[in-house]
């Protein structure tokens, strides 16, 4: 079966997508230092190791839309700044980033806009800008506003 130039470039066009996702890839793997145990089994990967494959695998197609769960668990700390770093140039880029933490500092200091969610419900959301100007006297962290708003007590000083 003969091709036309189009189904050629078809072709050459599948190809270069291919391979510009393994440069990619590899591009990330470097990135997380992961590049000298690509060929090994993952089972002998540490729990780090597995978090930094599962984020490789979310950003080798630079998707418009990233939606993670807890992207920061199981990271070193070098990774986990990489990863706010990424994370912060994938939405400067103009992309979304969605993702959950119970880290609420990280939350403040990456996210344009913070949700709180209480019970399955969430109870607010903005900037932290408005957040603060809603819920607080305008000095308090995120952990602090999170606590006043799901109402949950503070651990007694008596308790180590």
């Amino acid at each position: 079966m003969r091709r036309g130039a189009a189904g050629n470039g078809e072709i050459l066009a599948g190809i270069n997508n291919i391979a510009a996702k393994i440069i990619a890839g590899l591009q990330v793997a470097a990135t997380f230092e992961l590049q000298d145990v690509l060929g090994d089994s993952i089972q002998s990967y540490s729990h780090g190791m597995r978090q930094k494959l599962v984020l490789m695998g979310a950003l080798i197609h630079q998707p418009p839309v990233l939606i993670l769960d807890e992207p920061m668990v199981g990271l070193d700390p070098r990774s986990a700044y990489l990863m706010k770093d990424i994370l912060r140039r994938h939405c400067d880029a103009g992309y979304t980033v969605f993702f959950s933490t119970h880290i609420l500092e990280v939350a403040e200091r990456l996210c344009d806009r913070v949700g709180i969610i209480n019970k399955g419900r969430l109870v607010t959301l903005g900037t932290m800008e408005e957040i603060k100007a809603r819920h607080s006297q305008g000095e308090e962290t995120l952990e602090q506003i999170f606590l006043e708003i799901t109402g949950a007590d503070l651990l007694p000083e008596k308790v180590i």
